[in-house]
């Protein structure tokens, strides 16, 4: 069975492109921004050894007339860096590395007023991986590209954290202490002013466990004001409650929350002690969970976290999991609820962000599609990018699927709601050419017809509506619905004679159409789903 090519977005002709800019509107942002390699950050090259050097981007969001995308460069480490891309022209209007070239890149960032942005991260600096030279860097930009860097605490190793605003003129850089003085490393938030300046520092303490296990490590992920505190989320590896039989793994991330002030720690938990349909212990087939993103409005939370399953107990059959986890006022959960319109064993889901949409109290989560040969995961069939836009509770009101034929593996996609309501990604891919980054504008339901003509497709899934994909393909369909309703399909091919007729009792779980066999050529699907019926043009290449 030929595998189908890996999916991600991706732009068919440079050239093609360019040419039809002047198509546009020229008061229209929408559409796909294509791709770019700058001259100062990133190593674009198509040799094989070097198909990962290149800039990644981790965060993105609008000001003015530039998209501002922080990220880090590959050159044997990682280096944080920040590019402008002019929106209008969908040119570079300049970008900026740090001074340090060791293992540090920029995972979020805060808009200033006025002209300003700030951003923190943290890596080796001056020193080799693994020796002790690790510290915080702030840096100040200027919407002309100008800035100012300097170094700060020590003793903070990158990891993928947010940097966060509590309070107008106070940001958190959240983080653990890795000086090697402190074993084993702690959670820390360090408090940074809006000139980049360091405040203080927070060193929180291990919260409670549940029957008190021992924690390895923890780490602080993001921190947000709470009333008249502070309250940070962040994970703790620590033990299992049992051994798993045959494995090595006996630590699990845990996610857990701290309220706090300055001179106090009011209190601290695991996030699902006593939560009955989660259970907190992480038992004997839970390997861990792990925080992605935590996004607040007002004084209540959302938390998305990806995490790795044992399917059966003492096997090596795993699952991932991922769950949106939203919690009230009182930082208790509300409910909890995966991000897949799937439930089959041979697929696999991350969530690469979250974003709250609050003009509509709504959740945008972007994230990977994955689906392989078994349920043991050993061959990878496809990946797809998908957003799920979802209530505020979790609940989804729809799947939109972006995918088309590359030779890359996966990108993860980042996001940002521009001042119109439009939604604006960024990732990374490769072609011939070497290895780019892009940014791809839609209007707010994640739709715009130029990417139809880039070769990028968008599939909707909604309760009211099928997905199938890709299309063309080489006659293995993904198909798609929110619903476990019974699918009835009948093919015709474009002389209207039946090619074949199927059934899918559960949707959620069997979710393919093979046409491998027929000729290539033009089919249509007739499909109904309880009281809804549709009819979609297939293409087999």
């Amino acid at each position: 069975m030929p595998p189908m090519k890996k999916l991600i977005l991706f732009t068919i002709l440079q050239l093609f492109v360019l040419t039809n800019l002047s198509a546009q509107q020229t008061n229209d942002l929408r559409g796909v921004r294509y791709y770019y390699s700058t001259p100062t950050i990133g190593n674009f090259t198509s040799l094989p050894e070097n198909l990962y050097r290149g800039y990644r981007p981790y965060y993105i969001f609008e000001k003015g007339d530039q998209y501002i995308i922080g990220g880090g460069q590959f050159v044997g480490n990682w280096r944080a860096g920040v590019v402008s891309i002019d929106k209008w022209n969908d040119t570079i209007s300049w970008d900026w590395t740090t001074q340090y070239n060791q293992f540090s890149r920029i995972h979020s960032m805060i808009d200033l007023p006025g002209d300003q942005f700030i951003a923190a991260y943290s890596g080796y600096f001056g020193l080799g991986f693994g020796q002790l030279g690790c510290a915080t860097n702030t840096v100040v930009i200027n919407i002309d590209g100008s800035s100012t860097e300097q170094m700060l605490p020590e003793g903070r190793f990158e990891e993928i954290t947010q940097f966060t605003k509590v309070s107008p003129t106070l940001n958190s850089y959240n983080n653990r202490n890795n000086s090697g003085t402190q074993d084993p490393p702690m959670p820390v938030v360090d408090l940074i002013d809006n000139d980049g300046n360091y405040v203080y520092s927070k060193n929180l303490p291990y919260a409670p466990t549940f029957n008190n296990l021992p924690v390895s490590w923890a780490r602080a992920i993001a921190s947000f004001k709470y009333y008249d505190a502070i309250v940070t989320f962040g994970d703790q590896f620590r033990m299992l409650t049992e051994p798993v039989p045959n494995m090595a793994i006996s630590y699990s991330f845990c996610p857990a929350l701290w309220v706090w002030g300055t001179d106090d720690i009011f209190y601290s938990r695991e996030l699902y002690e006593n939560y009955p349909n989660y259970s907190s212990d992480l038992s004997i087939n839970y390997h861990y969970e792990a925080i992605v993103k935590v996004v607040a409005n007002q004084n209540e939370y959302v938390i998305a976290t990806n995490g790795v399953a044992e399917q059966t107990p003492g096997s090596n059959n795993y699952v991932v999991k991922n769950f949106l986890t939203c919690l009230d006022t009182n930082l208790q959960i509300k409910n909890m609820r995966e991000v897949r319109s799937n439930t089959s064993l041979k697929m696999r889901w991350f969530v690469t962000d979250l974003v709250w949409d609050t003009v509509h109290n709504q959740l945008l989560v972007t994230g990977i599609m994955q689906r392989f040969t078994n349920i043991y995961h050993d061959t990878l069939v496809s990946e797809i990018n998908f957003i799920a836009r979802c209530y505020a509770n979790g609940m989804p009101i729809y799947y939109k699927y972006f995918y088309y034929d590359t030779e890359f593996e996966d990108t993860d996609l980042h996001l940002a709601i521009c001042e119109n309501g439009d939604l604006l990604f960024t990732g990374e891919g490769y072609n011939a050419n070497g290895v780019h980054f892009f940014t791809y504008r839609t209007d707010p339901d994640g739709y715009h017809p130029d990417g139809q003509y880039v070769g990028i497709q968008e599939v909707l899934v909604s309760p009211t509506e099928i997905g199938i994909f890709p299309n063309p393909s080489d006659g293995l369909f993904e198909i798609s619905s929110m619903s476990d309703e019974k699918i009835t399909i009948t093919i015709l091919d474009e002389q209207g004679k039946l090619t074949m007729s199927s059934e899918l009792s559960n949707p959620s779980d069997n979710s393919t159409l093979d046409l491998r066999n027929q000729p290539p050529g033009v089919y249509f699907a007739h499909i109904s789903q309880g009281e809804l019926k549709w009819v979609k043009k297939l293409v087999v290449r």
